[in-house]
């Protein structure tokens, strides 16, 4: 049985292709996970954070916001969004320069001042857990997305396989 090697080495070259293609793929799908569970979070209101204070609060039903904490008008809420560096890395935020209408302030300026605090306002840490919690937990999604995928790929390249071995070659 002689190999046919040209078509061998062409196939080879795909794998290349397909790895990059993957590690897109599962970069993009971290990504989507992490808004997701940022999201989560916001609605179910499930971290440890110190609740707002009374006067906010007040301030919050006064206006009909929403008494959530990383919540009043949704703005925030609705600005997150997954990017794509020239680098090919993808990062959950808001647009660079979104403004949130009732403040003037940057979005991203805002998720700072929530995340760490300031003077007036402790900090509530929301992407610091959840990408704790990704960390944590993406060796196990990529094993798992790695096999899906070499499965997949086995399965679809089983007549290239074949005709690879060909003895008729």
């Amino acid at each position: 049985m002689i190999p046919n090697f040209k078509h061998a080495i062409n196939k080879l070259k795909r794998v290349g292709e397909k790895v990059k293609e993957f590690n897109d793929d599962f970069s993009r799908s971290e990504a989507e996970l992490f808004l997701k569970k940022i999201r989560d979070h916001i609605d179910a209101q499930d971290l440890p954070w110190k609740p707002l204070s009374p006067s906010y609060l007040e301030y919050k039903n006064r206006f009909g916001l929403s008494t959530k904490i990383w919540m009043s008008t949704g703005e925030l809420y609705r600005s997150l969004e997954i990017f794509k560096d020239k680098n090919n890395k993808y990062y959950v935020g808001a647009p660079v320069d979104t403004v949130h209408s009732d403040t003037d302030i940057l979005i991203n300026d805002i998720i700072k001042f929530m995340e760490y605090g300031t003077k007036n306002i402790p900090a509530r840490p929301l992407f610091t857990p959840v990408r704790s919690y990704m960390s944590m937990t993406r060796p196990f999604r990529y094993v798992n997305n790695t096999k899906k995928v070499f499965v997949k790929w086995l399965k679809s390249d089983k007549d290239d396989l074949d005709r690879i071995t060909d003895n008729s070659t």
